[in-house]
Formats: C-alpha cells, structure tokens, sequence
C-alpha cells in the first residue's frame, strides 16, 4: 500500500514537471518545477509524519480523555455562601456604619432609637395583646446596632419580669424572656404621716400659656416614648407628677412644674383634644390617652 502511494505521488510529479517544461518557457520552467517539487516532497514527508505518529495521537487523546473522565467524576465543594457574604460585607461596612453613627446628630439617634422601640413592642405585643416595657439602662445607638443584647425590663407577661434584647445582622429582633428576682424582699419602710401640705393657688392662671411653655414639650417626648413602649394612656396627679402603670402600680416618669390647680382642668383639656389626646378629669388626676 505504502509502495503504491508512493509510485502514485512520483508519477503525478513526474507528468507536472513534464507539463511544466513543455507548457512554460525554459526561464520561467525551471522555477516552477522546482517548486512543483518541494510541495511534493513537504507532502510525502508530511504523510509520513503522520502515519508514523499516528499511535502517539492516540495515546495522548486517550491520556486526554481519561483526565477529562476524572475531572468530572471528582466531587465539587460545596460552598455554602450565603453567611460568609453577610459577614463580609458587615466587615466592610463596619468602618463606614461607625461613621455614619458618629455623624447623626441626637435628634437623628433619638428617632432610631424611637423605631428600634416600636419593633420590640410590636414583637412583644405579637404574643403578649397586654405588654409594656421600658429599658432598664437607656442604650445607646452603637450597641444596638453592632448586635449588643440590651436588657429591659416588661410589664403585663405573665411569670416574666425582664427581657434580653438583640439585633442580629439581618435587623430581625431577638427577644430572650427572663425572671428576675430579688434573694430576699426587703423589707418595707415604715410609712411617715405627712401633715397636708397647704393648698396654694398656682401663680400660673393662664392655661394655654402653661402648656406651651411648660406642658406641650414634656408631653409630647413622653408620649412618643411611651408610645413606643406599648402605652397607650398616661395620668397627671395633682402634684405634676406623671405616671403610668407598671406590674399594676403606679411609676412616676416626669414631673410637670407648676401644675394646674383642678380649677383649670377642664380648659386643659380642651387644649388635649386640640392635639388629640383625649383627657378625662378623676379624682385626684388627670387621664390621657392617645388611642
């Protein structure tokens, strides 16, 4: 087989250079038979290369193919990217979080903080219709925000007197209830009789005057705290204090200078309902409620 291609190949060289000589002239023959030539001899030495290397060809696509096989039959890793990404890009807004902190002014971190409260409520409030609550050490805005448990304190859980509050990175609300008690109740102190204090006439007659230069901003801040908290109502005593109820007692959280005499009530009120707060006159204090 090998003799015969050969004697083909030399007889198609053979009739080219012929027809070469006879066609062309003798100065320009001579160049094209020799290269008629060397692409014949390129050709037969390239059809020898290849027949010779034919077994190395296949060895090496069988070397291929079985890397290949082993590749795809290797187990992949499976990488689970959903928490390694969060926490990277917590630690690359890390730096730039801390700045935007330090550049809210107090108003700013004081409205966070007021949202912050609605979510613990509305998350208490989903389990418990009655809770109240309020912080047990006011925090502040950085430990919220870098996932730091605060501690508060609740009122209307049943067998539950605090709780551990946290944010995880996802701004979901994690609340850990808690019972927190005293070793030993102590003892409770022995009540003074108070003589009646005199009862003075207020220098203060004016009613809207009083409340918009004493009464509207105390108000105002405490209701939207306490609001915040789950409070819906608050009670002004004859004395200014401000109160509201906690583990079914009364807790004092402001204190109203220069209080309306009763006398003046039912203008204050007036003046509640055109801010809509609704106000009722008792006994001895003055109920707001804002829902």
């Amino acid at each position: 087989m090998k003799h015969s291609v050969f004697s083909t190949s030399m007889k198609v060289l053979i009739v080219t250079l012929i027809l070469l000589a006879v066609c062309l002239p003798n100065d320009r023959s001579q160049y094209f038979m020799a290269g008629a030539a060397v692409i014949w001899l390129i050709i037969v030495l390239g059809c020898y290369l290849f027949k010779r290397t034919r077994g190395l060809r296949h060895l090496i696509g069988h070397q291929l193919q079985t890397s290949w096989s082993q590749f795809q039959l290797r187990p992949q890793p499976i990488y689970e990217r959903e928490e390694p990404v969060a926490e990277e890009i917590v630690k690359q807004a890390g730096p730039a979080a801390e700045n935007n902190q330090t550049d809210l002014t107090q108003e700013e971190q004081n409205t966070i903080l007021c949202h912050i409260a609605l979510r613990i409520t509305e998350k208490l409030q989903s389990a418990y219709s009655g809770a109240t609550w309020q912080w047990q050490d006011t925090p502040e805005l950085k430990a919220i925000l870098n996932g730091q448990t605060v501690r508060v304190k609740t009122d209307g859980i049943e067998n539950n007197t605090h709780a551990d509050i946290c944010f995880d990175r996802f701004a979901r609300v994690n609340i850990k209830m808690l019972i927190v008690e005293d070793f030993a109740a102590k003892p409770a102190a022995p009540k003074q009789s108070e003589a009646p204090a005199p009862e003075t006439v207020p220098d203060v007659v004016d009613v809207r005057v009083w409340y918009d230069l004493i009464g509207r901003e105390v108000l105002e801040t405490l209701i939207t705290d306490l609001n915040a908290k789950g409070h819906s109502r608050l009670s002004i005593k004859e004395n200014g204090d401000i109160v509201v109820m906690q583990n079914s007692k009364e807790a004092v959280q402001k204190h109203l200078d220069n209080f309306l005499a009763k006398n003046y009530w039912n203008e204050l009120i007036n003046i509640f309902k055109e801010n809509e707060l609704k106000a009722t006159a008792r006994k001895d204090s003055l109920c707001i409620s804002w829902m």
